[in-house]
């Protein structure tokens, strides 16, 4: 099992994420996450916006505390939806009705 720069970038982002949440972030950081997003992906997948996304807000918002914990939830939300399997049996009405 070899690196994985896209799993590595997706780790990174949660780190990010929830360290704007605790008010513990400089822009270096983001700035860093952001090259190494485009360094590893196209620009249209859901992590690279996301990303993105998070970074403008950031440049928006890094002074106000509050401000800055709901993009850093907003960015650990996007992330854990990504990485949500859709069940195998997601289709069986007798199951999930």
């Amino acid at each position: 099992m070899g690196f994985n720069l896209r799993k590595s970038v997706r780790l990174e982002a949660l780190s990010i994420g929830m360290r704007a949440r605790c008010n513990d972030l400089s822009r270096e950081d983001v700035d860093a996450i952001v090259t190494r997003a485009e360094e590893a992906m196209s620009s249209d997948e859901p992590l690279f916006r996301a990303i993105t996304t998070f970074a403008v807000q950031y440049e928006e918002c890094r002074f106000d505390r509050e401000r800055l914990v709901q993009i850093g939830l907003a960015l650990t939300d996007a992330i854990r939806t990504l990485v949500q399997h859709e069940p195998v049996d997601a289709g069986r009405a007798d199951i999930y009705g």
